[in-house]
């Protein structure tokens, strides 16, 4: 866990590999939810208003397929962006925090979120540092 504290040190230790994939199963099971819940909502009101029948049990459709990315991209960025970590991070108790401490931002939000699929593209071997590197550290932190 890592807290900031007024003068913009870092007190806590590092994310350890537990925690840190416990924190993904929770966002990931917010993001599916979430986006089952207002795809449904959407659905639901575009045929009331409009009569048009929207199946959004067609989940085969590249249009949802593109929908649930965009809507996983958004969940990541922004809450890490405006808050330094999402919900799975803050029930399990962990930050993002620039090297110096200071909170994590839009600009390196964004950069995280678009470089963490490549932790995972080549077998896994991005998060590796997590498990076994001083600081904890995959290649999308």
């Amino acid at each position: 866990m890592t807290a900031v504290t007024a003068t913009g040190q870092v007190t806590g230790r590092y994310g350890g590999p537990i925690g840190r994939l416990a924190a993904f199963a929770i966002d990931s099971f917010v993001v599916v939810a979430l986006f089952g819940l207002i795809a449904s909502v959407v659905g639901f009101t575009v045929g009331l208003v409009t009569g048009i029948d929207v199946n959004t049990s067609d989940t085969g459709s590249g249009w949802w397929l593109a929908a649930s990315f965009l809507w996983a991209f958004l969940y990541y960025w922004v809450s890490t962006a405006i808050t330094g970590r999402t919900i799975g991070k803050w029930l399990v108790g962990l930050r993002i925090v620039e090297r110096d401490g200071q909170p994590l931002r839009g600009r390196g939000a964004f950069v995280r979120v678009v470089t963490f699929p490549l932790s995972f593209l080549v077998f896994g071997l991005g998060l590796v540092g997590i498990v076994i590197g001083r600081e904890r550290q995959a290649w999308h932190d």
